[in-house]
């Protein structure tokens, strides 16, 4: 809410962050340092949905279409956080961000990180989601902030898959009524995606060896498996994730 939003703000040592609450690759996002710049960035946030394909689902409520947050600067990572057909946690995978293109990582390491996989569980176990919950996490001063959570597959999950992590098999699976794969990390380090000739990506120095994961498609935007994890489509669970699978594998990404 805009006016509860101005009400709380305190621009002498905040900026903040406004963004589509039914967001994807970082459209409509605005930055405001004092009042002014929140009021007539928070309509042009609005103007610029109605212009691209988010508007769709931000039509349903445009008054909460809008989401205010407070800046933080910070390392961020990428959990992949996935639950089987009942809602039970399965695995947590912990990516830390290097590189970032339209709201795609295009670097990443896969990591141990404890406190992070503890919170993915705890997340799990609240929402109880199924299939795989795509959640942004900014580590501050010691401190966790959730910034995004997508009940899709995200951007990040070709790291993932490529560490060992195969999520798309035991979807397969599930549907198929075979024994569950393993879903542990099978190799951590850092991973990029495979850049097109002209482009210039310096890689940071945290690890001698990167893996290319290579040029994969956009399967994890599948509209399918989003209605699925948030329980409003009509087909049963295992039809729509065997559809999502069947497209995944018809790329050559399994």
């Amino acid at each position: 809410d805009l006016d509860k939003a101005i009400e709380y703000a305190d621009f002498n040592n905040k900026t903040y962050i406004l963004k589509p609450r039914w967001g994807m690759g970082s459209l409509s996002i605005f930055e405001a340092e004092n009042k002014k710049e929140l009021e007539v960035l928070y309509e042009k946030a609005k103007r610029s949905i109605q212009k691209s394909y988010l508007r769709f689902e931000s039509n349903a409520d445009m008054n909460r279409a809008i989401l205010i947050q407070e800046k933080i600067k910070g390392d961020e990572f990428g959990l992949d956080i996935f639950n089987d057909l009942e809602g039970e946690n399965l695995s947590v995978t912990v990516k830390r961000k290097y590189a970032m293109r339209s709201g795609e990582t295009d670097i990443a390491e896969v990591t141990e990180n404890s406190e992070l996989e503890a919170v993915g569980k705890k997340i799990a176990k609240s929402l109880s989601h199924i299939g795989n919950l795509d959640m942004d996490i900014l580590l501050s001063d010691g401190k966790a902030y959730i910034i995004d959570m997508n009940a899709r597959f995200g951007g990040g999950y070709p790291f993932t898959h490529n560490a060992g992590v195969n999520e798309l098999e035991a979807i397969i699976r599930f549907c198929s009524g075979k024994e569950l794969n393993d879903l542990s990390v099978k190799k951590y380090g850092l991973f990029a995606k495979e850049i097109s000739s002209g482009a210039r990506v310096t890689l940071p120095v945290v690890s001698s060896r990167v893996t290319v994961v290579g040029q994969l498609p956009c399967f994890v935007h599948l509209p399918l498996a989003s209605l699925l994890a948030v329980r409003v489509c009509p087909l049963p669970a295992s039809s729509v994730y065997l559809i999502s699978s069947v497209v995944a594998l018809s790329f050559g990404v399994m």
